[in-house]
């Protein structure tokens, strides 16, 4: 990133005509993105039992139903059931409904002067309220009919429109939906209550609010991050910045969106208040970092190319993190997921390449020229709240580090542990807000009749005439039977029914659903059936029976155990020859359900294991890999621990929080991890650093979190349930992710020295310093750098002295490039005497350095020298940092320190003085 921002330094209008010539290219793709109001997306798009489902409407209809439900104290009189008549023959002509299911069009059974009457149950519509209080009594007496398409106490009513979707038309639940409140809507004065609901109803809703959605939360959005963007930096003239950055990533993400066919869906609508939420936090740290420049440098130039120095790996670091964070939500199997994922991350992978090329160009033309001064030690005046706030920092984590990072991981641990309590939920109805008019509306629905959610249970005898058997069906109304009384479902309807309908006027007194005894009587009830009735619940030869099965459990949870239970029985009670298949809308959204869960797993996992690897790479160890990974495992332990305590379920919504915050949070990390490093080269001192490091990126840190809470924040206006706990979820967790930045990797980087990758590729070392220095003996390149990196080069200019004779000192010295002397003062003359001469791999102050012995003599530049001072502290931290490399160190020093013994020893002998050297 260095490098592009680099040449857009250079060459800007070369950078902006690029730019203008993407940005046109991409709007010609704008108008190829299609709006997706389908819940299709919920499911898994491989799914084997996708093609069962498919097979299953084919053979015995579509399971998309569309409700008029209609609600009055006195429905049943002639004049109501005239206009309602009407209405059901206006529903059948709407484009698309293949069948209407009501009192109008059900059929009736009944017994009359000892003959079987089959026929509507009403022939016309009654004109006296006796009439119509008779046709009420036989739809009472209609198990196919009551608590169906008539409550039991006759109050409420539905007319189900069984709808075949016209997939070549991206409007057609729109024109459905509208047709429908067309038709009814002139009744509303009418009737007490009556309005449409169903799946189709629900995506027409869906698209409605996606709408409704983009209108208010993108300019929340902008409102929000610009307020934090001025409160928390204080800067006018970057606040356009983001904003610049952001618009041009929306446009180009759109671009991608109309090139690949990812629609916009109740997920892919909130990308771009995602991208300029999540892409203006690299803007708040170059606008930081370029008033730091402004600070130390005065003029624009070199504080652009300061800031390019300081920030251009970083920026290509996190956002590489946050585009990996992003882009692990592919791993899901859910088509929603996916897509999402594919167009979040392209947009926040073109996010940080447009900010690199326009934030030179910006600053350039735009950059303040003036900033307020802070001390280089970190112990800035306290004079606002930022101030008092970082100074309090400071002093609690120098003087309680273990007790705050010991009460942190405590909290930690107790929220988290509420994480079992978290249940999966992928319900269609779960999507929408509790207060939403459509949750009104199924709530109303399902305590007077059968829920708007369905799925059959498609049963293969395998061969002709097989469910014509008494005893087959007799299994048939067993599980319907199960069904019934266990309380979980409403309503189940299938072809058991109508013969057990049958039966019972035949027989007069037989019980109701109880089935004849031979084959021959179930066919000659089957001749009183027609066609209609028989098609959805049996096929041509009976080979394949079907049972619709009709609920209001609006949460995964609760369907999957109600469907464990019915499967058991199922497997026990039917033969075992027969095949049996559980399929519908809500079943794939239920598989669905558990490839959530599956998938978070695999995007932390997979994404934790590539942030560590990222940052052991950068900081050449794996410890720094690991210490980059606990602050940020933190937030998402909480998240889940929250989830568990306030009961948010883990959906198509909640399962992108904690992969996002991994991935963002993580770059506040790399920022400190990063400017820890670069203080310890300059201050060599810990908690200097330290401070420094607290008080110049807590501004950044707070700016950007702050920034994310609030533009996660907005999206708890969201027309969307899922969409309102991901943003206050998203919100929190960034918060944390803040706090545990700010107190956890102070405290850990605090305990050791880091280096990184362009800190070895950056050092030049002369090629006899690695082929000559004895010190060096058997040490690779890498490992060489190593040991310098993790000590303090200096330089001195000729004739300055390195250390005075009788100085005390912990430190030894390798010299880099030049020569030095060490020499004595000759005592009565102070004549000086020259003892040595190094060049350069010479090391000399071995033993001040061991013994913290006094000096014996000078040392002084002879030639402008560079030179490395290696402390205690230093060996000990590369003995804690690269055990191997340490080994090699000591077994070299071994070797200088025996050599030197040696020669002094044989000094002695030629000057006759016997002993030895210590």
């Amino acid at each position: 990133m260095g490098k592009l921002m680099t040449f857009s330094h250079r060459h800007p209008m070369l950078v902006i005509f690029i730019l203008l010539a993407i940005s046109v290219l991409a709007a010609f793709q704008v108008s190829r993105v299609s709006m997706d109001p389908s819940l299709e997306g919920l499911t898994i798009e491989d799914d084997p039992q996708k093609k069962v489902y498919e097979e299953t409407t084919a053979l015995f209809g579509t399971d998309k139903i569309n409700i008029v439900y209609v609600h009055d104290r006195y429905l049943f009189t002639p004049e109501k059931l005239k206009r309602l008549e009407s209405l059901a023959a206006a529903l059948e002509g709407i484009p698309g409904v293949k069948t209407v299911e009501s009192v109008f069009t059900a059929n009736n059974f009944k017994k009359e002067s000892g003959m079987l009457v089959s026929g509507p149950l009403m022939e016309w519509v009654p004109e006296t309220v006796e009439e119509a209080e008779e046709v009420l009594a036989d739809a009472r007496n209609n198990p196919m009919i009551a608590g169906n398409l008539v409550s039991e106490d006759g109050r409420s009513m539905a007319i189900n429109l069984y709808v075949d979707e016209e997939r070549s038309d991206p409007g057609f639940y729109k024109k459905l939906s509208e047709s429908v409140s067309s038709a009814i809507s002139p009744l509303s004065p009418h009737f007490e209550e009556i309005f449409q609901i169903g799946t189709p109803y629900l995506k027409y809703r869906v698209a409605e609010m996606m709408i409704a959605d983009q209108k208010h939360i993108i300019p929340m959005s902008i409102a929000v991050l610009f307020a934090a963007f001025i409160i928390t930096t204080f800067s006018l003239a970057g606040v356009a910045l983001p904003f610049l950055t952001s618009a041009l990533s929306i446009l180009w993400t759109l671009g991608f969106m109309g090139i690949t066919g990812i629609p916009i869906n109740i997920l892919t609508f909130i990308v771009p208040s995602l991208v300029i939420v999540v892409g203006s936090t690299e803007d708040i740290h170059l606008v930081s970092e370029y008033n730091e420049g402004i600070r130390e440098t005065g003029g624009r130039k070199p504080a652009i190319e300061r800031m390019i120095k300081r920030l251009g790996t970083v920026i290509f670091v996190t956002g590489l993190t946050t585009f990996l964070g992003f882009l692990s939500i592919c791993i899901s199997d859910i088509t929603i997921l996916l897509q999402f994922g594919m167009a979040s991350s392209f947009g926040l992978f073109v996010n940080p390449l447009i900010t690199c090329l326009i934030a030179p160009i910006y600053f350039q033309l735009f950059g303040t020229k003036k900033v307020k001064n802070v001390p280089r030690d970190g112990t800035a005046p306290e004079t606002d709240v930022f101030g008092r706030i970082v100074g309090w920092l400071i002093r609690l984590l120098e003087t309680r580090k273990r007790e705050m990072l010991f009460g942190f991981v405590a909290i930690t641990v107790l929220v988290g542990i509420m994480s079992y309590r978290v249940r999966l939920e992928n319900d269609v109805v779960s999507l929408f807000r509790k207060d939403s008019d459509v949750v009104q509306r199924v709530d109303a629905l399902s305590a007077e009749l059968p829920g708007i959610q369905s799925f059959f249970i498609r049963i293969s005898g395998g061969h002709p005439d097989i469910f014509k058997e008494p005893a087959n069906l007799a299994e048939i109304a067993a599980i319907q039977e199960f069904i019934r009384t266990q309380g979980d479902f409403d309503e189940s309807v299938s072809l058991a029914d109508f013969i057990a309908l049958i039966h019972r006027q035949m027989e007069g007194g037989a019980a109701a659903g109880t089935l004849p005894e031979t084959r021959q009587r179930v066919s000659q009830y089957l001749t009183f059936l027609t066609d209609s009735d028989i098609s959805r619940y049996a096929n041509h030869n009976f080979s394949e029976v079907n049972i619709l099965v009709r609920h209001n459990l609006n949460s995964s949870f609760r369907q999957k155990a109600a469907l464990e239970r019915l499967e058991a029985f199922v497997h026990k009670k039917l033969n075992p020859y027969f095949k049996v298949a559980f399929v519908g809308d809500a079943i794939l959204a239920l598989n669905a359900a558990d490839a959530i869960a599956g998938g978070q797993a695999k995007s932390i996992g997979l994404l934790l294991i590539i942030i560590f690897i990222i940052m052991s790479v950068i900081f050449l160890n794996a410890k720094a890999g690991l210490l980059a990974l606990i602050p940020n495992v933190i937030p998402v332990a909480i998240t889940f621990g929250i989830m568990g305590l306030f009961g948010i379920p883990l959906n198509v919504g909640t399962a992108m929080v904690a992969v996002i915050a991994i991935g963002i949070a993580v770059d506040d990390t790399l920022h400190f991890m990063t400017r820890y490093n670069h203080e310890m080269h300059t201050v060599k001192d810990q908690n200097i650093a330290m401070r420094i490091v607290v008080r110049s990126e807590f501004r950044a840190a707070f700016s950007t979190s702050v920034a994310l809470s609030l533009g996660f924040f907005v999206l708890m206006f969201s027309n969307f349930m899922v969409i309102v706990q991901f943003g206050i979820l998203s919100a929190v967790v960034m918060l944390v992710a803040f706090i545990s930045d700010v107190i956890v990797t102070p405290i850990l980087m605090s305990s050791t020295r880091l280096l990184t990758l362009w800190d070895m590729l950056s050092l030049h070392l002369k090629k006899e310093v690695i082929e000559q220095s004895e010190f060096f003996r058997d040490m690779k390149v890498w490992q060489i750098k190593k040991v310098v990196l993790l000590s303090r080069v200096r330089e001195a200019k000729a004739g300055e002295i390195i250390y005075h004779e009788g100085s005390a000192g912990d430190s030894m010295y390798l010299l880099l490039d030049g020569q030095a002397r060490q020499y004595g003062l000759q005592s009565g003359t102070q004549r000086e005497v020259a003892h040595a001469y190094y060049s350069s791999g010479d090391v000399f102050g071995i033993m001040g350095m061991l013994e913290n012995w006094e000096r014996p003599d000078n040392t002084q530049a002879v030639s402008d020298i560079q030179y490395v001072e290696i402390s205690r502290e230093s060996l000990q931290r590369l003995h804690n940092l690269y055990p191997h490399i340490s080994s090699k160190v000591y077994r070299n020093l071994a070797r200088i320190l025996g050599g030197q013994l040696t020669v002094g020893q044989l000094v002695l002998s030629e000057r006759g003085v016997s002993g030895s050297v210590g």
